[in-house]
């Protein structure tokens, strides 16, 4: 297995930028500090598959992932098992900003016992459509705990994915009405 424990990793691109970029991982452990930020496309961690099968046994904990771009993504999790995302803070802006998004990979791989509980997530996304968490034909989901404040955006998405599992999340979208300049 692999371990990320007490580590800064800090990275800028003008186009895409990942902090921790997983393939085909078995047992990864990840205790860092992440930072991504680009102008197009930035995530904290993506973890999918490259050919050989795909990511699993994932244990992201202890973390503060803060991604700045057009679309930006703390975690994404494509196909990969056995993750979870604990105890950590997620900052996340950009125009489409996301904290969590689960998918199929380009193997067809299904992302199975994904497990999101006691995140702290700050989303500054512009357009409308964000998903603050979004699961795609997932399988056993656990979303548990979580402080998900969001300036626009839909709280919690999942889509063709049985067996999900969601229970004492805090969820607020915070958008400005007529008059809030007015104070």
């Amino acid at each position: 297995g692999t371990k990320v424990i007490n580590t800064d990793i800090n990275v800028t691109s003008k186009y895409y930028a990942d902090a921790i970029q997983l393939f085909d991982a078995d047992t990864t452990t990840i205790q860092a500090d992440l930072y991504s930020e680009a102008t197009t496309e930035a995530y904290g961690m993506y973890s999918t598959a490259m050919g050989s099968g795909f990511s699993q046994n994932i244990n992201l904990k202890d973390s503060n992932i803060k991604v700045n771009a057009g679309k930006a993504t703390a975690v994404l999790i494509e196909g990969s098992k056995n993750a979870v995302m604990s105890d950590s803070t997620f900052d996340v802006k950009g125009e489409n900003a996301t904290a969590i998004t689960g998918q199929i990979d380009w193997m067809g791989n299904i992302p199975k016992n994904l497990t999101a509980k006691k995140l702290t997530i700050n989303l500054e996304g512009t357009n409308s459509k964000n998903n603050d968490m979004a699961f795609y034909k997932c399988d056993r989901l656990n979303i548990l705990d979580n402080k998900l404040v969001s300036k626009k955006g839909s709280g919690i998405t999942i889509l063709s994915t049985p067996n999900a599992k969601v229970t004492g999340n805090y969820i607020a979208v915070e958008k400005k009405l007529i008059g809030d300049d007015a104070v």
